[in-house]
């Protein structure tokens, strides 16, 4: 994750730039203006986000059929709601990450009846139960520390262990019904024979209860399968990460390629270029903000809609090196307010996707149901739970989100009107330079680059205004296109508990 070069400056400035209240006042403006856009595009629910620590979105994610590393590390991320802002953001932690964790923490429960009608069954067959524990241990070593608070969670283990033995997505009462239980299990391990056939008597005089087996077999086989597609194959000898099945080819900028559990984005690389940069403009609109100086150090900003807030006054900076950096006041003192226009072109949308998780196939992870419904646990009904506090709020406007659609566009042009001022006072700076790098809310867009943004200043001497306007290139072909940004206005939040 590259370094935040305005944080540091506010760092080595001994300055707190607090920009929580214009943060929100742009927020509020921004969900107004672009709600028209947004509904067109089937995006009803979008919130702003703060890029804060994940920057601008690179949206050229599909590299001859690589996935762009940038672009997973953008959507990677758990996302959570910000009451201070109105929007969201992210503290870096990967979602990835974040879901194995959660699924590790989630078993099947039954409820208290149907353990109870399951462990009646176990005990009127205790001798059969006991020969399969004594045999399998024997045969194949212990039962794993976690699965021997019981027989029925050893048996529950045992009952998961025989069907990975068999093709995927075999199941108990699949076995139970065969007349050539091994013809299923062409897996079986070497010597099991005799184990088997204790197994299969035990499934036959346990028939009463095979809707319950079934049930917490398969559940807990979900579990086991899932946080074994997110296990990665690495390579013993580089320890990097291989290839895998259901994994997908994740490409650096310099080239390497790894593997990741498979996402895929719905729209195009050239559907996205097309709507980002269309020979007409596309969708757009302006969000207005009335810019006053309150001290060196702090302004009001109030939007059009009339909503206000004061923070820091480095809200909006420019620069076009270390020493030559500036923000909407530096040019004069005297200067007490600016007319602020912030213009948005290109906006199209992005529709992150993850392999749902397919228990025929057994491929796949993302199953956000299962955290639903551990969530929603009611101990009276059989189903998921989680085994310890997760810690996370899973509910709308929570500290999980995942990442629905994305609401992009190309990096805003940024105009400022000054009123009753004089044109000398702007003439030096921009006349040396032209090309600048530019900071909005504390976030470096387009990477910080010092040189993608443009200027032009116009005097207009009837209006007794000067006008300065920064504004992105029509087109940036001259970037590699790993490392294509786009600006992004918000994001529809997928939150698992809602």
């Amino acid at each position: 994750m590259e370094t935040n070069n305005l944080q540091q400056a506010m760092a080595a400035a001994g300055t707190t730039g607090d920009l929580t209240h214009i943060k929100q006042v742009f927020n509020e403006e921004i969900l107004k203006q672009a709600q028209s856009v947004a509904k067109k595009l089937n995006i009803p629910n979008i919130i702003p986000v703060d890029e804060g620590i994940i920057g601008d979105f690179p949206w050229f994610w599909d590299s001859g059929g690589n996935f762009n590393a940038k672009t997973l590390d953008w959507i990677n991320n758990v996302f959570r709601f910000e009451d201070s802002t109105n929007g969201v953001g992210t503290d870096g932690n990967q979602l990835i990450t974040a879901y194995q964790n959660l699924i590790n923490n989630i078993s099947f429960q039954l409820s208290a009846s149907d353990q109870d009608t399951l462990n009646k069954a176990i005990l009127a067959n205790e001798t059969l139960v006991n020969t399969i524990l004594s045999t399998w241990k024997s045969t194949f070593g212990p039962i794993p520390t976690k699965d021997t608070q019981s027989q029925n969670s050893q048996m529950k283990y045992i009952s998961q262990q025989v069907l990975m033995w068999g093709a995927s997505g075999l199941t108990l009462d699949e076995l139970r019904k065969s007349q050539n239980p091994i013809s299923l299990l062409p897996n079986h391990p070497f010597g099991s024979e005799q184990f088997i056939g204790f197994f299969m008597e035990y499934l036959g005089k346990t028939s009463a209860v095979a809707n319950l087996q079934q049930l917490q077999t398969s559940r807990n086989a979900q579990i086991t399968q899932i946080l074994s597609n997110l296990t990665p194959n690495v390579d013993p000898n580089t320890q990097r990460i291989i290839a895998k099945k259901g994994w997908m080819p994740v490409i650096e900028s310099t080239g390497t390629i790894t593997y990741s559990p498979q996402m895929n984005i719905n729209q195009s690389t050239a559907t996205i270029q097309n709507n980002l940069f269309p020979q007409n403009g596309g969708a757009g609109f302006s969000v207005g903000l009335s810019v006053t100086k309150i001290d060196s150090q702090t302004v009001k900003v109030t939007a059009d809609g009339g909503v206000s807030g004061s923070g820091w006054i480095d809200f909006f900076r420019f620069n076009a090196g270390a020493s030559d950096s500036y923000n909407m006041f530096s040019f004069n003192k005297n200067i007490e307010s600016v007319e602020m226009s912030i213009s948005f072109t290109g906006i199209t949308k992005v529709t992150p996707s993850f392999e749902s998780f397919n228990s025929a196939t057994n491929i796949g992870w993302w199953f956000p149901k299962m955290i639903q419904e551990a969530v929603n646990y009611n101990p009276s009904e059989s189903g998921f739970k989680f085994n310890t506090d997760p810690h996370f709020n899973f509910d709308k406007n929570g500290n999980f989100g995942v990442l629905s659609n994305i609401l992009i566009a190309q990096e805003p042009t940024f105009s400022l009107t000054y009123s009753d001022t004089d044109y000398s006072y702007f003439k030096e700076v921009f006349e040396e330079h032209s090309s600048w790098g530019v900071s909005f809310l504390g976030i470096p867009l387009f990477g910080g680059s010092q040189s993608y943004f443009h200027s032009t200043v116009k005097e207009d001497t009837t209006k007794n205004t000067v006008t300065i306007t920064i504004a992105p290139p029509a087109q940036t072909t001259s970037v590699p296109p790993l490392d294509q940004l786009a600006h992004v206005i918000g994001a529809e939040i997928l939150w698992p508990g809602a």
